[in-house]
């Protein structure tokens, strides 16, 4: 019978779970989310089969017939539409797209309702929506090894994906070759806790004040190599969050979230053990593959066998393809041959006791402090010699600098996190009590030539996160006692002018356009019938696109993600996910997605 002494013993597969004959195995989840197995004395009848399939005990020789050395090559969909619909450069779903309409099966991962995660299997188009897209949790894969073998010793065709000790137990379990049997891995790090994303989500239903909707991984609209998680929540709100702000990725790279056994994983270097190994290509570009590179997603392919060879020929032509040497991958993908490092500046037991009790994004927010923190002597010589290459060593643009981030009072910046660089294009004029609070590195002002202002009246407020202008010639005026803030990895292209006389707000990752207008008042327009409207606060939502020589006018809210055609003008109330365009802002589509 199977009994599991050290944690790490075990890959949480569920193989033992199908192959019992008495259903003598239950399994009991652990103060870390993760499920062991625990056998009923009473039912167990000592046949041994549970040890039988363990690819933990019988990992040796699993791979056998596979090349040392694979066929390898870098893959990105010629739809960018399917490429955009992925995590990566959509070969997964291309290969379930060619099972499926060929009558076969696909056996791979869906999200349940909780967004918990667990194996499905299908034959019908319907089901591909659901299984592309990575999710990065242990998978219930109670059924679908039992599932499986019944449809291959029915002559069957079937597909089945996996992370590499789910492949290993697949074979282990059917004991003998199939050859309708495709299967499918990929580069895993190591599997996450169920738990951990569980208490995440409610972390995130907590801060945007709604129940979660939608969830996705490694989302392109900030761009592929972002990591970014996108969800959207029951009340319309998007969230975008990079691997730099996320706290679930903030987690993952802390190397706390991983099951025990991925700290001594069987199942990684060469040979691999699926027929065909696929991966995001983070291979660093060269000018030979930059037409494989445009942010959106570039997969490898390794072809470990003939079958994983053949294969690539079905659906080749739907690709562009490249052929390269197999150590090309090596670089970007490091834990294709070795696990993760367990962490020794966390203690695990209390990191899962704490997020028990308390939110998740503090905890990790508060463990990420600790690891990544930098002495600010430090910091602060790396942020001046930063800035002394950023001004090429003009002397008066590096004292300007100085001045803004040192010396004035009116510019709350701490060098050891962030930098305000302000070329001598832009014109800054500060009354009293106003104040610029900087996060990050903000960059105001990139071109010579024509001049740009921000001007803060008597206690005006500026709050800039990250915030980049394309050009000089850029206007923020804020009056006396008013506020404006622009979020997070915002950009302001050239001639952008924002005019604030209460409150103006501007949601992460926007676009504002070249020549566009952002205003809270009447300063350009007064229509006839509201004379006596002066100020009206306007919002614009996280990831929204502003065209060209638009107009945002006064009492505006614009939902999250949505796109404003050039040349409209924008007022009143608009739904998230939308494109207006005209002058009376006509909503033209609806449900878009899109990434600059």
């Amino acid at each position: 019978m199977i009994s599991i002494q050290n944690k790490r013993e075990c890959c949480g597969c569920k193989a033992c779970d199908d192959v019992c004959p008495k259903e003598a195995i239950s399994f009991k989840i652990d103060e870390e989310g993760f499920w062991y197995p625990e056998v009923d004395m009473l039912k167990c009848i000592n046949c041994h089969l549970c040890e039988k399939v363990c690819p933990i005990l019988h990992h040796d020789g699993i791979s056998k017939g596979n090349l040392e050395r694979p066929i390898t090559f870098i893959l990105q969909h010629k739809n960018v539409s399917e490429r955009f619909n992925s995590t990566s450069g959509a070969v997964y779903p291309t290969i379930a797209r060619y099972y499926l309409e060929n009558g076969y099966y696909v056996a791979g991962h869906i999200f349940n309702e909780d967004y918990s995660v667990r194996g499905y299997v299908t034959n019908t188009l319907e089901g591909l929506e659901l299984l592309r897209k990575s999710k990065y949790l242990q998978s219930d894969m109670h059924g679908v090894y039992t599932t499986v073998k019944n449809l291959l010793k029915a002559g069957e065709e079937v597909l089945f994906s996996g992370c590499p000790c789910q492949i290993a137990a697949m074979k282990t379990f059917l004991g003998k070759d199939y050859e309708g049997l495709l299967t499918i891995d990929f580069t895993c790090m190591g599997i996450d806790s169920p738990l951990a994303f569980k208490k995440y989500i409610e972390s995130m239903e907590r801060i945007y004040g709604s129940k979660l909707a939608y969830f996705k991984s490694k989302s392109k609209e900030t761009g592929w190599r972002d990591l970014t998680n996108k969800m959207i929540f029951e009340n319309g709100r998007t969230y975008l969050g990079t691997r730099a702000i996320d706290p679930n990725l903030k987690a993952t790279f802390l190397d706390i979230l991983m099951r025990p056994a991925c700290f001594e994983c069987k199942f990684k270097g060469l040979p691999r053990i699926s027929d065909i190994t696929i991966g995001d290509y983070w291979h660093r570009y060269s000018i030979k593959d930059i037409d494989m590179d445009d942010n959106t997603g570039t997969s490898y392919y390794m072809a470990n066998n003939k079958k994983g060879l053949d294969f690539l020929e079905h659906i080749k032509d739907q690709f562009r393809c490249e052929e390269k040497e197999v150590e090309t991958l090596f670089h970007g993908n490091p834990y294709m041959f070795k696990s993760l490092p367990e962490p020794s500046k966390i203690n695990r037991k209390d990191f899962y006791k704490a997020i028990i009790n308390k939110d998740f994004k503090e905890v990790v927010d508060e463990q990420y402090k600790k690891t990544h923190s930098v002495p600010r002597i430090k910091l602060v010589t790396i942020s001046l010699l930063r800035a002394l290459k950023r001004y090429h060593f003009n002397p008066f643009r590096y004292f300007r600098f100085l001045y803004y981030n040192v010396f004035c009072k009116k510019v709350n910046v701490d060098l050891a996190t962030s930098l305000f660089l302000v070329w001598d294009s832009i014109q800054l004029d500060l009354k009293k009590g106003a104040r610029i609070e900087v996060k990050g590195i903000c960059t105001l002002g990139k071109s010579k030539g024509s001049k740009g202002v921000i001007s803060l009246g008597k206690n005006a407020l500026l709050t800039l996160d990250t915030v980049e202008s394309e050009g000089s010639d850029l206007s923020i005026l804020i009056g006396e006692s008013a506020q404006l803030n622009i979020g997070y990895r915002t950009i302001l292209a050239k001639g952008v002018d924002v005019s604030s006389v209460k409150s103006v707000k501007i949601g992460d990752f926007s676009y504002l356009g070249r020549y566009c207008k952002v205003t809270d008042n009447n300063d350009m327009i007064v229509l006839s019938d509201e004379k006596n409207i002066i100020v009206e606060p306007v919002i614009i939502g996280g990831h929204c696109l502003i065209g060209d020589n638009s107009i945002i006018t006064k009492g505006t809210t614009l939902g999250d993600e949505v796109i404003v055609v050039p040349n409209s003008i924008v007022k009143g109330q608009i739904p998230p996910r939308v494109v207006v365009s005209g002058p009376t802002a006509e909503i033209i589509k609806k449900n878009i997605l899109w990434k600059k």
